[in-house]
């Protein structure tokens, strides 16, 4: 867990990060194996194995008081999608690609207001997309969820 605190901004806020600081450098974590993800991260908070359209899919969770990392390992064998859970002190807009290492400037290949902002061939993934799991009661999103699919 400490190598995770190292790769991860967990006082973003508190701490004053400043804009060019990593939340998480997900492109470090793309196509990684296990070993390598704890390398980076330390070894993950919790494990859990999922059966998706009769694949089994190996996940593991990374818990920090700002977000939770989710990291799904294709065959069991190297990180293939990555989703950040609620991200506290992150705008739902495209300048918070910047915090995970990618570019903000570039246009969406659709976005709908308040409900998801997705991204087609971004620097080396297939697709990025963040997307409301709960709006408030003004229509804006409480809860969202910021996805990475390896290409």
């Amino acid at each position: 867990m400490k190598k995770y605190i190292g790769v991860l901004c967990i006082g973003l806020l508190a701490l004053g990060c400043t804009k060019q600081d990593l939340v998480l450098d997900v492109k470090a974590l793309a196509n990684q194996s296990k070993r390598e993800v704890h390398h980076l991260l330390g070894q993950p908070d919790s494990i859990y194995i999922t059966p998706i359209l009769h694949k089994k899919v190996y996940t593991e969770l990374y818990f920090s008081e700002k977000y939770q990392v989710e990291l799904l390992y294709s065959s069991d064998t190297t990180v293939n999608e990555i989703k950040v859970n609620n991200p506290v002190g992150l705008p739902f807009a495209p300048s918070a690609l910047a915090k995970f290492g990618l570019p903000s400037d570039v246009k969406p290949t659709k976005q709908e207001e308040n409900l998801t902002i997705i991204w087609n061939d971004l620097e080396g993934f297939k697709r990025v997309n963040i997307f409301t799991q709960r709006l408030d009661s003004t229509g804006k999103p409480e809860k969202y969820t910021i996805y990475f699919r390896v290409q």
